[in-house]
């Protein structure tokens, strides 16, 4: 039997902005990030909620980014998994995230899977 690497990291990022963003411009911002982390990826998908409210996920070649956007609470939760050896990518894009939005307040949890 081969042996897989399942070693992961986990970063959950929720965020509360000093205001309203629109959805695509929280989409963009992201996926520059994404870029700049040099991920890659693979699918994208999306839902939109009613009366509001998106979730979008990338789907990466190193696991995936998710975004639920509250717009009426101006609050993001995100989650960036990322498999194997990609500690990197996965601070880099949580940097860049973290740097280029408005915060007023943020809870910012780390876990090692696998």
């Amino acid at each position: 039997m081969e042996n897989f690497n399942t070693k992961g990291n986990l970063i959950i990022i929720d965020l509360w902005l000093e205001k309203h963003i629109e959805f695509n411009d929280i989409k963009k911002l992201i996926q520059t990030g994404i870029n700049k982390a040099n991920l890659n990826i693979v699918k994208t998908i999306f839902h939109q909620y009613k009366p509001q409210g998106e979730t979008f996920v990338w789907l990466l070649s190193e696991s995936h980014c998710s975004l639920h956007n509250y717009p009426e609470h101006n609050f993001l939760a995100l989650d960036i998994y990322i498999c194997g050896d990609n500690d990197i990518k996965a601070q880099v894009l949580a940097k860049y995230i973290l740097t280029n939005f408005n915060i007023r307040k943020k809870r910012i949890t780390t876990r090692k899977r696998g």
